[in-house]
């Protein structure tokens, strides 16, 4: 036991310092932001029930958009008979909880606000995620020790598996994100699980079901890891052997109350803001599990699982050599993979918006370890394990750059393709930053063809509802027309005026596409360049802006007229909205051509 405790003070030791170093020298100055993106929505129970005291995320959702740029649209939140509700799962807020009440303290004793969101919550967020991990870490080792794997090896590759995979980008980077709970809960119920079908203890097998109710409200579908206890449990005919000789009634009935028992501050929520047990939060978004997109999924330069977490590939091998060892955990395990990849590749945003890799597969990589570091182990001969050795080096380094790439703005978040991803590939410099620009925003949906809207500016002849300035307006013989030009002068392009209609609700969905031409008369002059949505109400008052780069990446090109599209989402339309603005914006006044400015408006 002291052994162990030892272990964990070590791997609690090394994370806080990677984190100090982390948050300090490599990103130049202390970072003062944690809580964000998707995190915020997880995170969001502590300040509305504990601060506000309400089930009501109106107040959260509120300071929330007060904080954010005039694009925050909320899609965390929906609202459900008048209250607003949050479309996650309060597992991961949980377990942040008691760094939470530790920075509540804290913010008191130095006259801090305890808003919830000063530095020192933002910083409790973060460690919270290093403690997590260094917990998912040690039972890692532990199940890894379980399985006869040697001390060294199980060491070392939980260490690896850290380094070499986005597991290090969501346990420092990106801590409020649910995943690096979801590993560590998943991971510490597979080794109770294991423990239970290996040493037959009653009080594993309540462990394991108390921790699988906690793992369903940090993240849902996570409710898919009860699908690889059949390799756990040696295969599907020794796991069916087990059930019924290990699981009786009154197990079975224990054990179903503590499952209940892990839930139930979800259900209580979900009651006192709905009156209904169950509530799915997730309005707008689902599964198309007829167009799954595994190849994508797995190997595209977008997000693709093994692209962006090459050490993963170790898991093809390691499956051969689970089949040598064991057919039917073979198949228990291939059975395992398939699913969830399948489920995962299956929703609506397959590649999971903004994230660095693909990010559903990290709660599962204690699984993934465990098998590949069965299969290092069961190598024969010293060359092949040095082999091994090299490749999870390599993948350490090239995870760590990436890492970097992605935290300074290198990797687009969710817009990398195949020319992207090699132009970028081992750069660092600060020329690279932002270089790469977003694409069409994706939908949950299906565009109802034809557009109920299409409008073409060709400049030669000016369409109902556009407005130009006519001194912008030249003659261009590579384009045989009248075209716009844009330049230190003109740097506002002909502009298109949608009017909402007044039955336009916040439900009503519609689709924006733009294309036009344009020619550069100096390189990169319309790297950023920028399409505009501006929407405006009755009283002329801006209430929502988004801009959209509309050349994708830097070139040598020049003199050449080229096409360039963009497919974006119009927000909600609240009441009180009137109008939809549509324009180029020139930011850095380059000087570049525009014509045949064209928009099609679809509803979805």
């Amino acid at each position: 036991m002291v052994k162990k405790a030892g272990l964990f003070v070590s791997l609690i030791s090394v994370l806080l310092l990677m984190f100090v170093l982390l948050n300090s020298d490599l990103f130049t100055k202390m970072r003062t932001i944690f809580i964000d993106g998707d995190g915020s929505g997880h995170y969001a129970y502590l300040p509305a029930i504990v601060l506000n005291r309400s089930v009501d995320f109106t107040p959260v959702y509120q300071a929330e958009k007060s904080r954010k740029s005039a694009d925050y649209v909320g899609h965390n939140y929906h609202n459900e008979h008048g209250i607003t509700i949050n479309k996650f799962t309060c597992g991961t807020a949980l377990l942040q909880s008691p760094f939470f009440g530790l920075a509540y303290v804290i913010s008191g004793f130095f006259g801090l606000p305890p808003d919830g969101y000063n530095v020192v919550f933002q910083y409790a967020v973060g460690l919270a995620g290093v403690f997590w991990l260094a917990v998912g870490l040690w039972f890692l080792v532990q199940l890894l020790r379980l399985w006869r794997i040697e001390k060294k090896v199980a060491i070392g590759f939980a260490l690896a598996g850290t380094l070499a995979t986005n597991l290090f980008f969501y346990g420092f980077v990106n801590p409020s994100f649910s995943h690096v709970y979801s590993f560590a809960s998943i991971t510490i119920f597979y080794y109770y699980s294991s423990r239970f079908i290996k040493k037959q203890q009653t009080d594993d097998f309540y462990r394991a079901a108390f921790l699988l109710g906690l793992i369903v409200i940090i993240r849902p579908v996570n409710v898919l890891s009860v699908l690889a206890i059949p390799f756990l449990a040696g295969g599907f005919s020794s796991f069916r052997r087990n059930l019924f000789q290990l699981i009786t009634w009154k197990r079975a009935v224990r054990a179903a109350l503590l499952f209940m028992l892990a839930l139930s501050p979800q259900i209580l929520i979900n009651y006192l803001q709905t009156g209904r047990l169950m509530l799915d939060g997730y309005q707008n978004e689902g599964f198309y599990f007829l167009q799954p997109h595994l190849v994508d999924f797995l190997i595209s330069y977008k997000k693709g699982w093994f692209v962006y977490t090459p050490f993963m590939l170790l898991i093809l091998p390691a499956i051969y050599m689970v089949y040598m060892r064991s057919l039917g955990q073979f198949a228990a395990f291939s059975f395992f993979l398939v699913v969830i990849v399948y489920v995962f590749s299956s929703w609506w945003n397959w590649f999971y918006g903004d994230s660095f890799g693909m990010r559903p597969m990290v709660d599962y990589y204690g699984l993934f370890i465990l098998v590949i570091a069965m299969g290092y182990q069961g190598l024969k001969g010293v060359g092949l394990k040095r082999l091994v050795i090299v490749f999870v080096g390599f993948t350490i380094f090239l995870n760590l750059f990436q890492s970097y790439q992605y935290s300074t703005g290198i990797l687009h978040p969710d817009s990398m393709n195949r020319q992207s991803y090699w132009y970028v590939f081992l750069k660092s410099a600060p020329k690279y930053r932002g270089a790469i620009a977003g694409g069409d925003e994706y939908f949950y949906g299906k565009l109802n063809e034809p557009p109920f809207l299409t409008t073409l500016n060709t400049i030669d002849q000016l369409p109902v509802n556009w407005a130009l300035n006519e001194k912008s307006v030249v003659y261009s013989p590579g384009a045989n027309s009248l075209v716009i030009e844009q330049n230190k002068e003109f740097i506002y392009s002909p502009s298109f005026r949608f009017a909402i209609p007044d039955n336009y609700t916040k439900d009503s969905l519609v689709y924006v596409r733009f294309s036009m031409s344009y020619c550069e008369k100096q390189e990169n002059a319309a790297l950023h360049a920028l399409l505009v949505m501006d929407i405006t109400d009755k009283v002329g008052q801006h209430v929502f802006y988004k801009a959209f780069r509309m050349k994708r990446l830097p070139d040598e090109e020049k003199d050449i007229w080229r096409q360039t599209s963009l497919g974006v989402k119009l927000p909600p339309i609240l009441p009180g909205y009137k109008e939809v603005k549509l324009y180029v914006w020139n930011k850095d006044q380059g000087n570049y051509l525009l014509d045949n400015l064209g928009f099609e408006f679809f509803r979805y």
